[in-house]
């Protein structure tokens, strides 16, 4: 058998061998991903109450008041008094 040919032959091996190694080294379980999503689910969630909660709080304050409670008239004149 010729060496080189064997150096080749011995290569596809090893070579599937780290792809496999990395493939499965780089996987993470269900169990780790929930432990490490749950704190920042709830904080976005969290974030979202307080978002729609400061949007509707948002929309009331831009609101025009009632007539009857708009006491503040533009001035009518192009000059202003002191």
């Amino acid at each position: 058998m010729n060496p080189d040919n064997l150096l080749r032959n011995r290569k596809w091996p090893v070579v599937g061998l780290g792809i496999l190694l990395v493939a499965a080294g780089g996987c993470a379980t269900k169990k780790h991903v929930r432990t490490v999503v749950q704190p920042v689910e709830t904080r976005v969630g969290t974030l979202e109450q307080k978002n729609t909660e400061n949007e509707k709080a948002s929309r009331i304050s831009k609101r025009k008041p009632p007539r009857s409670m708009n006491w503040r008239k533009p001035p009518t004149s192009g000059h202003r008094t002191p």
